[in-house]
């Protein structure tokens, strides 16, 4: 499974991130040493909510909103957003702190054609 995930660099597009339609992305979180975090659900176009782990999502067309929600032990942990792109393999997506007052980020990811 090769990561499906890509920053987006176009201002152009407006997106946070880009990923070919139809590719099923797998979300999970890494934390700094001592602090535990958990990716908690991830909420993408019109997809049902995912709660479950993994934490998945199928890309669909065009921009659409990307949101997750966490949790984590320490408040101002750096928390970091990884796809997981195959047995022990990750790609980092993001990284921001932990604030227990907006436990949770949005995004927009545009699904293109390979």
């Amino acid at each position: 499974m090769a990561c499906s995930m890509a920053v987006s660099t176009d201002p152009g597009e407006a997106a946070d991130f880009r990923a070919r339609n139809g590719a099923q992305v797998t979300l999970t979180l890494r934390t700094e040493a001592g602090v535990t975090a958990k990716l908690l659900s991830v909420q993408y176009a019109n997809q049902a909510m995912d709660n479950v782990d993994p934490l998945q999502f199928v890309v669909a067309a065009g921009r659409q909103p990307l949101f997750i929600a966490y949790s984590a032990s320490q408040p101002g942990a750096m928390l970091q957003l990884l796809e997981v792109c195959g047995p022990n393999q990750f790609q980092a997506l993001r990284t921001f702190f932990f604030d227990p007052s907006a436990p949770g980020k949005g995004f927009i990811v545009i699904g293109v054609n390979a």
